[in-house]
């Protein structure tokens, strides 16, 4: 029986998608003089930011360039100078919220993201109440795909696999459940490549944050 629900943050419980390709293609525009694919965006969405920066760069890990201080420092500025205005709810998300929190799920969050950032979205929407366990990157050696983040997680909520899903939009969340051996189900309302992620065969797709009831019932039901 599920009695654990982990999320994703950006693109999953705050609608951060604006902002992160504005100022994605932005840095697109000034390294490479031109802005990022559909492709680039499924390859680096759900990444941590130095992974973002390699990618643009064409390069990876300890082989970042030198302009690499100099992007990473401009694309914190232009972030933290629009998400105030930019960074929204998505519809449905405080009521699903809400309703898992009164029927007593642990919640807890894994992220690729930065505490700031994330601590941000919690606070503007009122949501940090809900979640007894947040996973920055900051609290990982391997992000996503690796399963570090929703194994630790599960261990300090004191849960384990066969009783949480994880609700992601990237393939990274994807692979990262299925590699933690947890349910995984898929926001439609991701921006990371619909078609695509469909097509691995993620357990479960819901339309509208609510759904999610529907999925913890029928894991109940089916044994997941």
């Amino acid at each position: 029986m599920i009695n654990t629900v982990l999320f994703d943050f950006d693109g999953t419980l705050v609608n951060t998608n604006e902002i992160i390709k504005l100022t994605l293609n932005e840095i697109s525009l000034k390294h490479r003089g031109k802005e990022l694919e559909e492709a680039d965006f499924d390859e680096i969405l759900g990444k941590p930011l130095r992974d973002q920066m390699a990618h643009i760069q064409g390069c990876c890990g300890d082989k970042l360039n030198s302009a690499y201080p100099e992007f990473l420092d401009l694309y914190r500025i232009l972030y933290k100078k629009r998400r105030d205005s930019l960074t929204k709810e998505f519809d449905g998300i405080g009521e699903m919220l809400e309703a898992l929190y009164r029927k007593g799920f642990k919640l807890g969050i894994v992220s690729s993201k930065g505490t700031d950032g994330i601590r941000h979205g919690l606070e503007k929407f009122g949501f940090s109440k809900y979640f007894t366990t947040i996973l920055s990157k900051y609290d990982v050696e391997n992000s996503k795909p690796n399963p570090e983040g929703l194994i630790k997680a599960m261990e300090l909520m004191g849960t384990s696999a066969e009783n949480t899903i994880f609700v992601g939009d990237s393939r990274h969340d994807l692979m990262a459940a299925k590699n933690a051996g947890v349910v995984f189900v898929l926001v439609s309302w991701t921006i990371a490549g619909y078609e695509r992620l469909k097509s691995m065969n993620p357990e479960y797709i819901i339309n509208r944050p609510m759904e999610i009831m529907d999925v913890i019932k029928d894991c109940g039901k089916t044994g997941k």
